[in-house]
Protein backbone atom coordinates (compact mmCIF):
# COMPACT_ATOMS: atom_id res chain seq x y z
CA UNK A 1 0.00 0.00 0.00
CA UNK A 2 1.06 3.65 -0.81
CA UNK A 3 1.48 6.51 1.68
CA UNK A 4 -0.76 8.45 -0.76
CA UNK A 5 -3.48 5.49 -0.12
CA UNK A 6 -2.97 6.30 3.84
CA UNK A 7 -2.92 10.17 3.42
CA UNK A 8 -6.63 9.65 1.48
CA UNK A 9 -8.24 6.87 3.90
CA UNK A 10 -7.36 9.07 6.90
CA UNK A 11 -8.48 12.27 5.87
CA UNK A 12 -11.93 10.56 4.42
CA UNK A 13 -11.98 9.10 7.21
CA UNK A 14 -12.44 12.44 9.18
CA UNK A 15 -14.32 13.56 6.24
CA UNK A 16 -12.07 16.41 5.23
CA UNK A 17 -11.85 17.53 1.81
CA UNK A 18 -8.05 17.99 0.45
CA UNK A 19 -7.83 22.07 1.31
CA UNK A 20 -9.70 21.27 4.93
CA UNK A 21 -6.57 18.82 5.34
CA UNK A 22 -3.86 20.99 4.70
CA UNK A 23 -5.31 24.11 6.78
CA UNK A 24 -5.32 21.89 9.65
CA UNK A 25 -2.38 20.64 9.12
CA UNK A 26 -0.45 24.31 8.83
CA UNK A 27 -2.37 25.31 11.84
CA UNK A 28 -1.13 22.62 13.55
CA UNK A 29 2.48 23.09 12.35
CA UNK A 30 2.97 26.56 11.76
CA UNK A 31 5.99 27.26 10.21
CA UNK A 32 7.26 23.91 9.48
CA UNK A 33 6.27 22.86 6.05
CA UNK A 34 3.91 24.32 4.05
CA UNK A 35 0.66 21.96 3.07
CA UNK A 36 -1.62 22.75 0.65
CA UNK A 37 -3.79 20.60 -0.62
CA UNK A 38 -2.09 20.38 -4.62
CA UNK A 39 0.67 18.73 -2.67
CA UNK A 40 -1.53 16.52 -1.13
CA UNK A 41 -3.07 15.68 -3.88
CA UNK A 42 -0.40 14.80 -5.70
CA UNK A 43 0.91 12.25 -2.92
CA UNK A 44 -2.91 10.74 -2.77
CA UNK A 45 -2.71 9.69 -6.26
CA UNK A 46 0.70 8.47 -6.27
CA UNK A 47 2.62 11.15 -8.56
CA UNK A 48 4.91 12.17 -5.89
CA UNK A 49 6.04 11.01 -2.55
CA UNK A 50 6.28 13.41 0.22
CA UNK A 51 9.61 13.68 2.53
CA UNK A 52 9.55 11.56 6.24
CA UNK A 53 9.23 14.95 7.56
CA UNK A 54 5.58 15.11 6.31
CA UNK A 55 4.79 12.03 6.87
CA UNK A 56 5.87 12.05 10.45
CA UNK A 57 3.59 15.19 10.96
CA UNK A 58 0.85 13.55 9.26
CA UNK A 59 0.81 10.72 11.13
CA UNK A 60 0.88 12.53 14.16
CA UNK A 61 -1.92 14.70 12.83
CA UNK A 62 -4.42 11.84 13.03
CA UNK A 63 -2.34 10.44 16.11
CA UNK A 64 -1.47 7.06 14.45
CA UNK A 65 1.76 5.92 14.02
CA UNK A 66 3.75 5.94 10.26
CA UNK A 67 3.22 2.37 9.87
CA UNK A 68 -0.47 2.57 10.89
CA UNK A 69 -0.09 5.15 8.25
CA UNK A 70 0.96 3.08 5.37
CA UNK A 71 -1.73 0.36 6.35
CA UNK A 72 -4.29 2.63 6.19
CA UNK A 73 -6.73 1.96 3.20
CA UNK A 74 -10.21 3.54 1.80
CA UNK A 75 -11.59 0.14 1.61
CA UNK A 76 -10.93 -0.55 5.17
CA UNK A 77 -13.43 1.87 6.25
CA UNK A 78 -17.12 0.46 4.65
CA UNK A 79 -18.39 -2.88 5.91
CA UNK A 80 -19.43 -6.03 3.58
CA UNK A 81 -22.92 -4.71 2.79
CA UNK A 82 -21.70 -1.33 2.19
CA UNK A 83 -18.73 -2.44 -0.12
CA UNK A 84 -21.55 -4.78 -2.11
CA UNK A 85 -23.48 -1.44 -2.20
CA UNK A 86 -20.64 0.31 -3.83
CA UNK A 87 -20.04 -2.23 -6.32
CA UNK A 88 -23.78 -2.02 -7.51
CA UNK A 89 -23.53 1.36 -7.60
CA UNK A 90 -20.42 1.58 -9.90
CA UNK A 91 -22.02 -1.40 -12.38
CA UNK A 92 -25.31 1.16 -12.42
CA UNK A 93 -22.84 3.97 -13.37
CA UNK A 94 -20.74 2.40 -16.06
CA UNK A 95 -24.03 0.31 -17.76
CA UNK A 96 -24.55 2.61 -20.52
CA UNK A 97 -20.37 2.74 -20.85
CA UNK A 98 -20.44 -1.17 -21.07
CA UNK A 99 -23.92 -0.66 -23.69
CA UNK A 100 -21.57 1.05 -26.09
CA UNK A 101 -24.09 3.58 -25.47
CA UNK A 102 -20.88 6.21 -23.88
CA UNK A 103 -18.61 8.05 -26.75
CA UNK A 104 -15.77 10.44 -26.36
CA UNK A 105 -14.48 12.27 -28.82
CA UNK A 106 -16.97 10.52 -31.60
CA UNK A 107 -15.61 7.43 -30.56
CA UNK A 108 -16.64 4.35 -28.34
CA UNK A 109 -14.19 3.74 -24.88
CA UNK A 110 -11.50 1.47 -25.22
CA UNK A 111 -11.60 -1.62 -22.87
CA UNK A 112 -8.67 0.68 -20.98
CA UNK A 113 -10.68 3.86 -20.93
CA UNK A 114 -13.39 1.82 -19.31
CA UNK A 115 -11.24 0.49 -16.54
CA UNK A 116 -10.43 3.81 -15.50
CA UNK A 117 -14.06 5.60 -15.37
CA UNK A 118 -14.47 1.74 -12.98
CA UNK A 119 -12.09 3.52 -11.31
CA UNK A 120 -12.70 6.78 -11.24
CA UNK A 121 -16.63 5.97 -10.40
CA UNK A 122 -15.74 3.25 -7.37
CA UNK A 123 -13.91 6.29 -6.27
CA UNK A 124 -16.38 8.96 -6.28
CA UNK A 125 -18.56 7.02 -4.42
CA UNK A 126 -16.66 5.81 -1.67
CA UNK A 127 -15.99 9.58 -1.25
CA UNK A 128 -19.64 10.62 -1.41
CA UNK A 129 -20.46 7.75 0.99
CA UNK A 130 -17.70 9.00 3.76
CA UNK A 131 -18.74 12.83 3.15
CA UNK A 132 -22.32 11.65 3.76
CA UNK A 133 -21.66 9.82 6.61
CA UNK A 134 -19.50 12.85 8.12
CA UNK A 135 -22.15 15.61 7.78
CA UNK A 136 -25.06 13.79 9.14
Amino acid sequence: MSIGEGIKARRLQRGMTLEELADALNEKFPGVINFNKGKLSKWENGKEEPRLSSIKLIADFFNITIDDLYNSKVEDLFSEQEETDIQKEVERLLSDVKKGNYVLEGEELSEDAKESLRGAFENAVRTAILINRNTK
